[in-house]
Formats: C-alpha cells, structure tokens, sequence
C-alpha cells in the first residue's frame, strides 16, 4: 500500500449523514491505501455517527487496512469515551496525528 486516503468527517456525524458517508469509506476501502479520519470538524455525533464508524473500523480490521485519526475533535472523544467505544472506533491508543 502507498500514500493514504484521508475521510473529512463532517461537522454532523448523524444520521443524515450516514448513507454518504457510507459510500465515501466503501471508495476509502477499494482505494488499497492506508486510511485517515479527519475529524477535527466534528462538533454532534450521534449513535447513528458511532455505528457507522465502528463498522468502519470493523471492516478495516477485516481487510488488514490500517486507520489513523486526524485530530479527533472533543466530541468524538467524549462521547466515544462516554459511550465507553474508543477502543472499537480506534481511539484506545492510537496517537493522533497532527497535520
């Protein structure tokens, strides 16, 4: 694999968004390139936004593709870390990158 493709979340990581999204990571993942989460922008997420990122990362695992964050904004933090779903949306350990 070389390069990456980078994923801009959008500020509303809800359910309006979900089936765009979708079909932006099932590009990420044909791609074959190593994959980022920008989510700085992220300022509302709901349950629909963490389904659709932890089946992401599900999908990630089973294809052997490595992702990274950019930036994870608070909000993903907090409610990931509420919702006690870090380590399933890959943010456990994993050390933020800074661009």
């Amino acid at each position: 694999m070389t390069g990456f493709c980078t994923i801009e979340l959008p500020e509303r990581l809800d359910i309006a968004c979900v089936e765009t999204l979708h079909l932006e990571m099932e590009d990420a993942f044909s791609s074959g390139q190593s994959l980022r989460l920008q989510g700085a922008r992220v300022t509302k997420l709901d349950t629909a936004g963490l389904q659709i990122l932890e089946a992401f990362f599900e999908e990630a695992r089973k294809h052997h593709q490595q992702v990274e964050w950019l930036e994870p904004s608070n909000t993903i933090m907090e409610v990931a870390g509420f919702l006690q779903l870090k380590s399933q949306i890959g943010l456990s350990d994993q050390e933020q990158i800074n661009e």
